[in-house]
């Protein structure tokens, strides 16, 4: 119910943002103070604000919404408990019949992608802003221009980490033995950046060492020790480009 009322939310916080984007575009660079802030076209711009707020609360109740207490998926009653229908099933028989499981390096391709692209959304609606209205271009023209440049650069680590995902399919399979292990202090999205050194065995070839740095999932920290084996794809014309399958951890 949570993540239904969360996505309704981002909907309707979506066009009010950018209906009152519009409005306050074309407003012109008037003020307001107090109470006048309400009324009229002046209004439109505490409506914009609040349509951003309603944006990040519907995300948070969309994707977080009942982390907090965990969530669940199973019988609803003993009487379906009873019935067999939820009885334990042999792990590999049902992995068989399961969707394929999502990648890592997947996931942080699609964020890098999704952010990019938005960025260069917003860079257009800024910039597209005084043509439509009154606004000053000192104060749009220059977002729009930061927005833009965030965008290019969030795209292409998107394409570098789209290139990566690519070994899933192309690359060689090769295993990894962790020699050394370094905590960078980094975070990113509530994830650990990792440098690692590892000696990587591919058949057919010399043991080499490489130097691999990445953002690694919490729930595998805990088999990153000196002299573990990590599973990899690397690509068969460049040695050193190669990816962590961490989702077979």
């Amino acid at each position: 119910m949570v993540r239904k009322l969360g996505f309704v939310l981002i909907a309707a916080s979506a066009l009010l943002f950018a209906y009152s984007f519009l409005r306050t575009a074309g407003a012109g660079s008037g003020s307001c103070s107090g109470s006048a802030c309400l009324r009229g076209e002046a209004r439109w711009g505490v409506i914009l604000v609040g349509s951003s707020f309603g944006l990040v609360a519907g995300f948070l109740m969309a994707f977080f919404g009942g982390a907090g207490y965990g969530q669940t998926h199973g019988p609803r009653s003993f009487g379906e408990v009873d019935s067999g229908a939820w009885a334990p099933k042999e792990r590999d028989a049902a992995a068989a019949g399961a969707p394929p499981q999502r990648r890592w390096s997947k996931t942080w391709r699609n964020i890098y992608l999704l952010t990019g692209t938005f960025e260069l959304v917003l860079a257009a609606l800024f910039a597209l802003a005084p043509l439509v209205g009154h606004a000053r271009r000192g104060a749009f023209l220059p977002t729009a221009a930061i927005l833009g440049v965030l965008g290019i650069v969030f795209l292409a680590i998107g394409w570098r980490a789209a290139q990566k995902d690519r070994l899933h399919d192309t690359g060689l399979d090769a295993e990894g033995t962790i020699a050394g292990i370094e905590q960078t202090g980094m975070w990113m999205n509530g994830q650990p950046y990792v440098r690692l050194d590892l000696i990587v065995n591919v058949a057919g070839h010399q043991p080499y060492e490489v130097k691999h740095g990445e953002i690694v999932p919490q729930v595998a920290l805990g088999r990153l020790t000196s002299g573990a084996a990590l599973p990899l794809k690397v690509d068969p014309n460049r040695p050193s480009h190669l990816l962590v399958q961490w989702e077979r951890l």
